[in-house]
C-alpha cells in the first residue's frame, strides 16, 4: 500500500442463490448429505472464508420456498425473498439490505464450496482496485454437465 492511499473498509456479503424450484431436481438443496441439507454444508464451508463478512441466502416470494425460509429462520441464518424470474434484482436487494460493498455470488446446488477459493477470489478486490474476480472465466475447474 502506498503511503498516500487510505486503506478502506469493505463489507463483503456472500449472497446464496436458493431456491427450492429446481427444474431437474426440486428440492436438491434441501436434500441431505450426511446428515445436513446441501443449503447448510453450503452455509458452512462459505462461513470458513476469512474474506467474508457476512452471508445471506436470496431466495424467492414462491411458496415453494417457504421450508426453505423456515429452516434458515430455525438456523438463524439470514435471508430475503424476493421475485422469481429475476435473479439479478434479488441480488441487488440483498446487498443492499445487507449493505454490501463487496459481493460473492454462491449458488446452492453445488456443496462442494471450497473456502480457500473464495478467499482467493476476493483477496484481489480487496487489496486492489480490482472491480471484478471469478474462477470460472479461464477453466481450471472440473466442468460439470
Amino acid at each position: 500500500m502506498h503511503t498516500n492511499e487510505l486503506e478502506v473498509e469493505m463489507n463483503t456479503v456472500a449472497i446464496v442463490q436458493a431456491r427450492m424450484g429446481s427444474s431437474r431436481l426440486p428440492g436438491k438443496i434441501m436434500r441431505k448429505i450426511g446428515v445436513k441439507p446441501v443449503f447448510k454444508i453450503i452455509y458452512d464451508r462459505i462461513s470458513k472464508a476469512k474474506t467474508v463478512d457476512d452471508i445471506v441466502f436470496a431466495t424467492t416470494d414462491s411458496r415453494l420456498d417457504d421450508q426453505l425460509c423456515n429452516q434458515l429462520e430455525n438456523m438463524h441464518i439470514k435471508y430475503m425473498r424476493g421475485s422469481k424470474e429475476n435473479v439479478l434484482s434479488r441480488f441487488f436487494k440483498a446487498a443492499n439490505l445487507f449493505n454490501a460493498d463487496l459481493i460473492v455470488r454462491i449458488t446452492c446446488d453445488d456443496p462442494f464450496k471450497d473456502p480457500q477459493i473464495i478467499d482467493q477470489c476476493v483477496q484481489p478486490l480487496l487489496s486492489s482496485r480490482y472491480d471484478f474476480s471469478s474462477n470460472i472465466i479461464s477453466k481450471s475447474f472440473a466442468r460439470r454437465n
